[in-house]
């Protein structure tokens, strides 16, 4: 009889929800494998009917489900998919399941993602790189266990953990600027993310402490893509006076511009150099192979994991705040500038 009963609640949820039960049965059993946009639904519905489904039904027992939600802005990106693989391998081998929510670089999907997270699905959330405002994740923080990694939010007293981007521009300005560079372009980003106005903004005061410019024209918003960079490079190029070298807020950014600029003519190092930011595993192996910043993308996965998990265990503890530091990984794509042309 309990079968019976289940079969209906599953129809239940599949006819309000507008889908399948086969839809149904897959975002209980492989979330992963259902477009978002109808797992948030398939959830939403199975909230307001305070359905459980069996495979987290030993879970409810201890008033636990053994899910953590991650909210990431694009898991497209290098960058951001080596912190959540890391951080959903660690979880795993605690025991703890992932619910994976992707904003796609829209702002307003990433708000809406807040607001209709599945509160009693998930045991707790991991932000990466979060676009939202303060007053966002202080919502969330009071419904849930909550971890930040990415840029510090000051004023919210949850686990944080971040780069030390700060340090990540000195030290990658002072790279150039010991090479002998004073005229460095900047490819950042997207203008509709928070991290692409943030980079900018860091670069741009990096470049006064050492007493260069940063004019407009050499400071480029793109796409977080390979096709962004590219399309960065190209808008460099039509301006005629090129820098001699130029950073990228992504190594994808900086290998779309380096393609950009080899269809041009250009040879690098020797006629411009090229920088990344996240020292991603492509960076090793792209011609010229790639200098970037060693961003910690695993430990950051890591720690974010282990501070979840810690949360959840202990709602009283003193907030943890984690910076990890950024290091120049010098390769083939850059040289002096006395080289250039020559």
């Amino acid at each position: 009889m309990g079968g019976t009963d289940k079969k209906k609640t599953i129809d239940t949820v599949a006819r309000k929800a507008g889908v399948s039960v086969s839809t149904v049965s897959r975002v209980m059993n492989n979330p992963e494998m259902v477009k978002e946009d109808k797992r948030l639904r398939v959830l939403k519905v199975m909230e307001e009917l305070e359905y459980s489904p069996s495979p987290l039904a030993r879970g409810l027992a201890t008033d636990s489900l053994g899910l953590i939600g991650i909210i990431v802005p694009n898991i497209t990106n290098q960058a951001n998919a080596r912190i959540v693989y890391a951080a959903m391998d660690r979880l795993e081998k605690k025991g703890m399941g992932v619910m994976l929510f992707d904003a796609r670089e829209d702002l307003e999907r990433e708000l809406t993602i807040y607001r209709t997270l599945p509160k009693k699905m998930i045991d707790g959330v991991i932000v990466i790189f979060g676009n939202g405002e303060e007053e966002d994740y202080t919502r969330l923080a009071e419904d849930l266990p909550l971890v930040l990694a990415g840029p510090p939010a000051v004023g919210i007293p949850v686990d944080q953990l971040s780069s030390n981007e700060g340090q990540g521009f000195q030290n990658l300005v002072q790279y150039f600027y010991e090479m002998g560079h004073r005229d460095i372009a900047f490819l950042y980003g997207s203008d509709k993310t928070k991290g692409g106005v943030r980079r900018k903004n860091l670069f741009k005061r990096t470049m006064e402490d050492f007493g260069l410019k940063a004019p407009g024209h050499h400071l480029l918003n793109c796409p977080w893509t390979l096709e962004g960079g590219y399309e960065g490079a190209a808008r460099l190029l039509k301006q005629g006076e090129l820098p001699g070298a130029v950073i990228s807020s992504s190594d994808q950014i900086a290998i779309g511009a380096m393609r950009r600029f080899q269809e041009y003519g250009l040879h690098i190092p020797s006629d411009i150099s090229v920088a990344g930011f996240d020292n991603s595993p492509m960076a090793r192996f792209v011609t010229p192979s790639l200098t970037s910043l060693d961003f910690p993308h695993s430990r950051m996965g890591e720690e974010a994991a282990e501070l979840i998990i810690r949360r959840i265990q202990n709602r009283k503890k003193t907030p943890a705040r984690i910076i990890l530091p950024l290091e120049v990984v010098s390769r083939e794509s850059t040289a002096p500038p006395e080289k250039h042309s020559g």
